[in-house]
Formats: C-alpha cells, sequence, structure tokens
C-alpha cells in the first residue's frame, strides 16, 4: 500500500500487485533475496549461512564498485575476495552477485579480454551471442571499388 495512491482501495492494490506479477513472470513462491536482496536481508543472510550461495571459490561482482574476483574466505555477513590482478576486497554479502561470465559462474574472464577496445575484448564478447553477424553487413559497404 505504501507505493499505490491513497484513493486506491486495499481489495484493488492487490489486484494491481497480482496483475504486476502476472506481467513479470514471478510465479508463486519466489524468494525475494533472488530478486532483490538488499530488500530481504533475511533471507538472503539464511541462505549465506546454509552455504546455498557465495561459496569459497565462486566468482562474485561488488555492485558498488564493478569489481569481479574469486571468493577466498566467507565472513559473518562479507566476503574476502581476491581478482585477477590479485587486488583483495571486502564486500558485504548484500552488496555483491554471482559474476556470470561467458554463460557460466564457474570461471573469469582474463584481464586481457576485459580491455575494452581490444580485439581480445570484442571475440569475448562474441563469444556471448553465438551466431551473432553484427556489424559484417557494413564493414566494406562504403570502401571505393577499384577499377
Amino acid at each position: 500500500m505504501k507505493g499505490v495512491p491513497k484513493s486506491l482501495s486495499q481489495k484493488d492494490a492487490e489486484e494491481l500487485f497480482k496483475k504486476i506479477r502476472t506481467a513479470m513472470n514471478i510465479k508463486e513462491g519466489f524468494n525475494m533475496w533472488e530478486i532483490a536482496p538488499k530488500f530481504d536481508w533475511k533471507g538472503l543472510r539464511d541462505n549465506y549461512v546454509q552455504e546455498k550461495i557465495y561459496r569459497v571459490g565462486q566468482m562474485v561482482e561488488n555492485m558498488n564498485n564493478g569489481l569481479v574476483g574469486r571468493i577466498i574466505r566467507r565472513g559473518a555477513n562479507h566476503l574476502i575476495c581476491v581478482t585477477e590482478e590479485n587486488l583483495m576486497f571486502k564486500s558485504w554479502i548484500k552488496d555483491v552477485s554471482e559474476s556470470i561470465v561467458n554463460g557460466t559462474t564457474q570461471s573469469g574472464v582474463p584481464a586481457n579480454q576485459r580491455e575494452v577496445g581490444t580485439d581480445a575484448h570484442r571475440k569475448y564478447a562474441e563469444t556471448m551471442v553465438p551466431g551473432s553477424s553484427y556489424g559484417r553487413h557494413f564493414i566494406n559497404k562504403y570502401r571505393k571499388k577499384s577499377k
């Protein structure tokens, strides 16, 4: 009821809520901590303590600074991680998400493939879009033909 106009009745607000959930394809029994961990601290913490998420050796990304690293230690409510460049950082569990690299959460990306503007980065980006031919249709389109 916090986000709806005061003129809306309880019944209409519930109807609106159900329609929005249907439009977003959210099924019954969803886990709020998976969608918005900052808003469901208890659910996130319970899954962390039970070691269902953020295990040692897993790749995570800090949502505040963008650092991606492998978990080397789990604290009470924080993680200590190391990037591929051996930069150590500490993050609260509410500030990280599992890092999905090349369709998997198990492997990282070498540093030379993260340098934007390089051929290695372009090739890496192409691996994420199988069968992509973006750009091929206009590469030589405006080149003058020699006689």
